[in-house]
C-alpha cells in the first residue's frame, strides 16, 4: 500500500514540475519571439522606406538621363524595388498574429510557420533581391560610358555588396532562425507526448 502511494505521489510531483518547467520555456521563448519579431519588423520597414526611396531617385534619373542604357537600367532598379517591396508585403501578410488566448502549442504552431516562412523567404534572397537590382546597376554604370577599368571596378563593388548581403542572410537564417526552430519543434515534441 505505501508503495503505491509513493509511485503516485512521485508522479504527481514529476508531471508538475515539467508543466512548471514548461511554462517557463514557453516564456523565455514568447521573450525572444517578442525580440525577434521586432527585428524583423524594423528590417521590413528599412528595406520597404529604402526601396521607395530608390524607386524616387532612379524614376527622376530615368527622365533626366539621356543615356539609352541607364534608363533602362533605372527601369530595371525601379522595377526590382517593386517586387522587393511586393515580396515583404507578402512575407508580412502571410503571418497571423499570435493572441494571449491561444493554447502554447498553437503559440508555438504558429510561431514555428512564421520562422519556416522567414528561412524560405531569406534563402532565395539571391533571385529576388540581389541579382534584379544588381543588373540594373551594371546597365545603368554602362550607360554613362565610363571606361573598361571603372565599369569593371563598379561591377565588382556591386557583386561585393550583394554577396555581402547574401552572407549575411545565410548568417542570420543560420545562427537565429533555425536554433530557434529547433527549440520551438522540440517544445512541440514534448507538450504533444
Amino acid at each position: 500500500m505505501n508503495d503505491q502511494i509513493l509511485k503516485t505521489n512521485w508522479k504527481a510531483l514529476s508531471t508538475n514540475s515539467i508543466r512548471i518547467e514548461t511554462e517557463q520555456l514557453i516564456k523565455e521563448l514568447q521573450q525572444g519571439s517578442i525580440y525577434l519579431e521586432k527585428k524583423i519588423t524594423f528590417r521590413d520597414f528599412t528595406e520597404i522606406s529604402v526601396a521607395l526611396l530608390l524607386i524616387i531617385l532612379f524614376g527622376i534619373t530615368a527622365f533626366l538621363i539621356p543615356f539609352l542604357l541607364s534608363k533602362i537600367g533605372s527601369m530595371i532598379i525601379i522595377l526590382s524595388c517593386v517586387l522587393i517591396i511586393f515580396r515583404f508585403k507578402n512575407l508580412k501578410d502571410k503571418f497571423t498574429p499570435v493572441t494571449l488566448s491561444d493554447t502554447h502549442t498553437v503559440y508555438l504552431k504558429k510561431t514555428r510557420y512564421y520562422l519556416k516562412e522567414q528561412i524560405k523567404f531569406l534563402d532565395n534572397v539571391i533571385y529576388w533581391y540581389i541579382i534584379p537590382p544588381t543588373s540594373g546597376i551594371i546597365l545603368f554604370f554602362a550607360g554613362f560610358g565610363v571606361d573598361t577599368f571603372q565599369f569593371y571596378l563598379l561591377s565588382g563593388i556591386t557583386f561585393c555588396l550583394g554577396f555581402r548581403v547574401y552572407i549575411l542572410n545565410k548568417y542570420v537564417v543560420k545562427k537565429e532562425l533555425i536554433p530557434r526552430l529547433h527549440s520551438i519543434n522540440s517544445m512541440i515534441e514534448e507538450l504533444l507526448t
